[in-house]
């Protein structure tokens, strides 16, 4: 594990130097293949970034799916003694949760 943070951390450093100077609204091309799927020769380092946002939602999901289908828990996250985390519900940004964890219904 901790040789593949090792890399994981490597490729974050090295997508940062990569965008560092670049605008969100800077373009680069596709290969012909990719714009054949996209429908499109470029796109945008904006899109870029939201679609690696979008991928690592998506990858985080699954994980807690297989989470779930391994301990049979689902999750809310709460704060000690309040509602459940998250902006605008009563969570505050650096507080640490607690879960509170009921077993799935099946």
């Amino acid at each position: 594990m901790p040789e593949a943070l090792a890399d994981w951390r490597a490729e974050v450093e090295q997508g940062r130097e990569l965008t560092a100077e670049a605008a969100p609204e800077d373009t680069g091309r596709l290969s012909g293949r990719a714009a054949a799927v996209f429908g499109s020769e470029t796109v945008s380092l904006r899109w870029i970034l939201v679609h690696l946002i979008e991928e690592c939602a998506c990858r985080s999901g699954h994980a807690d799916l297989l989470r779930e289908s391994i301990d049979g828990l689902t999750g809310v996250w709460r704060l000690p003694g309040g509602g459940p985390r998250g902006p605008g519900r009563g969570g505050r940004p650096g507080r640490r949760a607690a879960a509170v964890r009921r077993p799935r219904r099946r």
